[in-house]
């Protein structure tokens, strides 16, 4: 099983009159197969979630964190697919 996961991108969705990004956009990707003695028991698949979150530069700490939080949750999310994608087999 090969189990790459990757950060995608974190890319700006909107901005502000001053030109301050508002708005962003977590992506996380991971491709797998499932290959046992030479035969393909999963053929390769692709996940992909993301999350949208707001920003505000007047609470950076707290929105640092926020975007922390979602990585992290975007990561089991996208584990748990997987695994019962395993278990099925």
């Amino acid at each position: 099983v090969a189990l790459p996961l990757t950060l995608l991108s974190t890319r700006v969705l909107s901005v502000s009159a001053r030109n301050i990004p508002r708005e962003y956009q977590l992506a996380y990707r991971v491709e797998f197969s499932v290959q046992k003695g030479g035969a393909e028991l999963l053929a390769p698949r692709e996940v992909l979630l993301s999350r949208d979150f707001t920003f505000d530069e007047t609470i950076l700490l707290a929105k640092e964190r926020e975007q922390r939080l979602l990585e992290d949750a975007l990561a089991r999310d996208l584990a748990a697919i997987v695994m019962r994608q395993l278990a099925a087999l």
